[in-house]
């Protein structure tokens, strides 16, 4: 009885291993983007923002191709990113726009993309690759301007960076330029 089992068992893994193997698919690989479309603002830079406070950018893009092209889907890095989007389709030459909102939850350098899926007539992809950056601050540090030297307030750029100065010279910069009142805050 055993050895009828055993012969069985090993008669059916005989018969596994001969078997064809079933072909597996072909992955499609994507077509190049640049032949199909052009987008003015593919790598953003936001630069400084407030940590919280949400910005946004538009992308505009042109069907450059004389295939009708069908925006399939936008997949997103996080959930911090929200596209406004539509699925077209676009003919040859027809411009249209994606908004890409971000929530401005970053505390420091961020780097976030969109991959855009477009479709031909033949259902072939077609990816491009979105991309923006920027840091995030919880308080923006301020900066002076040094390219005008009228002594007004104007001259102080509070969505810039600078290391340049120290916190004394700043703040002696501060007294002359605006007054002691700025000083108290």
């Amino acid at each position: 009885m055993k050895i009828g089992v055993v012969v069985t068992v090993g008669i059916l893994c005989l018969a596994g291993l001969t078997t064809k193997a079933q072909k597996m698919p072909a992955i499609a690989v994507p077509k190049d983007a640049s032949k199909y479309i052009e987008i003015d603002d593919a790598d953003h830079d936001f630069g400084n923002i407030l940590f919280k406070k949400p910005v946004d950018y538009t992308v505009h893009i042109q069907n450059i191709s004389t295939d009708t092209l069908m925006l399939a889907n936008v997949q997103v890095s996080c959930g911090c990113t929200l596209p406004e989007w539509k699925r077209g389709p676009y003919a040859p030459r027809d411009t249209f726009s994606i908004k890409i909102n971000f929530n401005g939850y970053a505390d420091g350098k961020f780097n976030r993309s969109l991959t855009l899926l477009f479709q031909d007539k033949t259902n072939s992809n077609i990816v491009k690759v979105l991309r923006f950056r920027g840091v995030g601050y919880e308080k923006l540090p301020v900066t002076v301007d040094n390219n005008q030297d009228n002594g007004d307030v104007d001259d102080i750029d509070a969505t810039a960076i600078s290391t340049k100065l120290d916190k004394k010279s700043f703040k002696e910069l501060i007294k002359t330029r605006v007054g002691y009142s700025l000083l108290a805050n």
